[in-house]
Parts: C-alpha cells; sequence; structure tokens
C-alpha cells in the first residue's frame, strides 16, 4: 500500500506508528498542536491545519533539539535547588535525616554526621537497618512499633558523653525526616538546679524555724519541713 493511497487516513498511519511502537510519549492537544516522542529519542510537533476545501494539512517538525534544551534547563534548575537546599540544611545547627519509605537514606546534613560518626560515602543510598549496628543515635522512626516514650520524641546518651533529643517528622509518603538536638548543656544545667535545690532543702529541713516563699503572684513556692508539720500539710500540698 503506497503513502498516497486513498485509505491511509492519518488516524489508521497514527494506529500503525502504535502498533509497530514507534511512539513512545504523547504531550498536548492544544492550539500549538500536540507532539510525540519516538522511540529513537526524538520528539516531532504536528500541527493540523484545515484547508478551504475541508482538506487537512498535517505539518511535522523535528524539536529534539528544543527538548533536549528544555531538559538540560530543567536539570541544571533541579540540581541548583538541591544544591541549595543542602547548604540549607548544612548549615542547620541540628543534625537532620531523612528517610525514605523503604528506609533508604534520603537527605542527611554534617551536622548529622558528626553525631552519628558515620561517614557521607556510607551514608550514601544507605539502608537504615543496614547502619544501625554501627551508629550510637537512633536512626528509626521513633514511636513506630510501640516504642517508647511517646511517638516523635526520645532522649539518649551517647558514647562520649553527649545528650542528644531526637525528634521524629512523618512525611506523607511513609517516610519520615530525623532531627538531633545537642541537649547536653541544657541537661548539665537542669541536673545542677537539682543538685542545689535538694541541698537547699537539706539544710533548710534541719533549720529550727519555719521556712516558706511565696511569689508575687501571692502562691507558696517552697517551705521546709518545720513548716509543713506546724501547719499539718504534707510536702508539697
Amino acid at each position: 500500500m503506497s503513502l498516497a493511497s486513498p485509505s491511509l487516513t492519518p488516524e489508521k498511519l497514527r494506529a500503525l506508528a502504535e502498533d509497530h511502537g514507534l511512539i513512545v510519549r504523547e504531550q498536548g492537544h492544544g492550539r500549538n498542536g500536540h507532539t510525540l516522542r519516538l522511540q529513537n529519542g526524538r520528539w516531532l510537533q504536528i500541527k493540523e491545519r484545515q484547508t478551504s476545501n475541508g482538506g487537512l494539512v498535517m505539518l511535522y517538525a523535528d524539536i529534539t533539539q528544543l527538548k533536549r534544551a528544555e531538559t538540560a534547563r530543567f536539570e541544571a534548575a533541579m540540581a541548583e535547588k538541591s544544591r541549595i537546599l543542602q547548604n540549607m540544611v548544612d548549615n542547620l545547627s541540628q543534625g537532620v535525616l531523612m528517610v525514605s519509605t523503604g528506609g533508604e537514606v534520603q537527605v542527611f546534613n554534617h551536622r548529622f554526621i558528626d553525631m552519628s560518626g558515620l561517614d557521607q560515602n556510607t551514608l550514601n543510598g544507605a539502608l537504615v537497618d543496614e547502619l544501625m549496628r554501627d551508629c550510637p543515635v537512633t536512626l528509626w522512626r521513633i514511636g513506630r512499633s510501640g516504642i517508647r516514650p511517646p511517638e516523635g520524641i526520645r532522649v539518649q546518651t551517647l558514647p562520649d558523653g553527649r545528650v542528644i533529643e531526637v525528634r521524629s517528622h512523618a512525611m506523607d509518603d511513609g517516610g519520615y525526616v530525623n532531627t538531633y538536638t545537642d541537649i547536653t548543656q541544657r541537661y548539665l544545667d537542669a541536673k545542677e538546679l537539682r543538685e542545689t535545690e535538694q541541698w537547699l532543702r537539706l539544710i533548710t529541713d534541719n533549720v529550727p524555724a519555719l521556712i516558706a516563699y511565696v511569689g508575687d503572684d501571692l502562691r507558696y513556692q517552697f517551705t521546709n519541713r518545720a513548716y509543713d508539720e506546724w501547719y499539718g500539710y504534707p510536702r508539697g500540698a
């Protein structure tokens, strides 16, 4: 059958191309026509125009170079966005770890490397389950499978004495982001405050006098043992 045969319509020509796997992808059907990606990687833009006598003129233009240029610009833009995002994440004071639904490491920053002791080559594309043996910090999603404390937060002490607060943030696709905050100084300050309070109570409880401290809201903030016993209230009431 020759191409000039009246029985070979544009629809039949298109069907033949699809049957032979020549068309891989199709885009758009607007004023500018539509585009086809062929099996050999080339792109065609097809425009159709009606003639005055009811016929149809079809214009085929090879836009492969244009498509390649668009792809290159898109990839460059995405690479720049990824660079900016990574730079921003690397400058956070917290460690960051993003894990996919399948348990694969997707994003991490320098602060996380410092806390975990893992190197960049080991982390790239690794599975969390394979890293747990050699990592002192929590990598899994906190709260999963009945893990306690409550969903999302865990405080742990590393072998070097640092105290880390780990928070999990679930993502819509089933993955999660863990953030790691060094709270060592806060932990030491709280410990020192508790010790100071214990010493203060030990001293005041052995003073033969009634001692109480009332805040500006007229509420008791502190009472010693003699004060509690004198008024007959249990400790802290």
